[in-house]
């Protein structure tokens, strides 16, 4: 069992291991300089560490854990020896990683066209489950690292909860009520994306 803020690959290092989450958390981190940003957060179920195990690449980014994370490490040549045994292993791991791909468009796109608002809008209308609306309910990453997630600053992030007010979602310390998803998939333009893309 890991500790919260373990580095356990560092970015540019070649990949040895491919570390599966089995309890916890972990963030993946890019730092340029001084400044550093969280790429993505990911739970139980993820594999990270594919796209550079496979395609024998150093790492873009630096895998931390930001809460008590029990890991499965699984040594890169294991994984390329049943990648190339295993069709079926191999199909699930290529579509892991296309979902992936999928998640750092999506990522991407937010950051080009929507406000720091928008992004909070969308982060807690898909993560707020449905039977706590109306309820206080203890937010499940610190402020700092969502805000470091959705792309701003913590300033920003206090503004804009205080702009997502008016759509039914209110915070105090370290919690946070949210009255309406569908209020919050509006402001965030999420159900007009879905038509679009359709």
């Amino acid at each position: 069992m890991f500790p919260p803020g373990v580095v356990v690959s560092e970015q540019g290092s070649t990949p040895r291991f491919v570390y599966g989450v089995l309890e916890g958390r972990v963030e993946t981190v890019v730092t340029t300089g001084q400044r550093e940003s969280t790429v993505e957060l990911h739970g139980p179920g993820s594999l990270l560490g594919l796209w550079s195990a496979l395609g024998d690449e150093t790492s873009p980014h630096a895998v931390r854990t930001c809460a008590r994370t029990r890991l499965l490490v699984i040594p890169v040549d294991t994984l390329r020896a049943l990648y190339d045994r295993e069709p079926s292993f191999a199909r699930e791991v290529t579509s892991m990683i296309v979902r992936q791909v999928g998640r750092a468009q999506a990522a991407l796109a937010d950051q080009k066209l929507r406000s720091a608002a928008e992004r909070l809008a969308r982060w807690l209308a898909e993560t707020t489950q449905p039977e706590r609306l109306g309820s206080w309910v203890k937010l499940p990453i610190s402020k700092q690292l969502l805000a470091s997630y959705i792309g701003t600053t913590p300033e920003h992030l206090a503004k804009g909860f205080i702009q997502l007010k008016d759509y039914g979602v209110e915070v105090r310390r370290k919690e946070v009520l949210v009255r309406d998803i569908a209020s919050l998939r509006s402001f965030a333009q999420l159900d007009h994306a879905t038509r679009n893309a359709a």
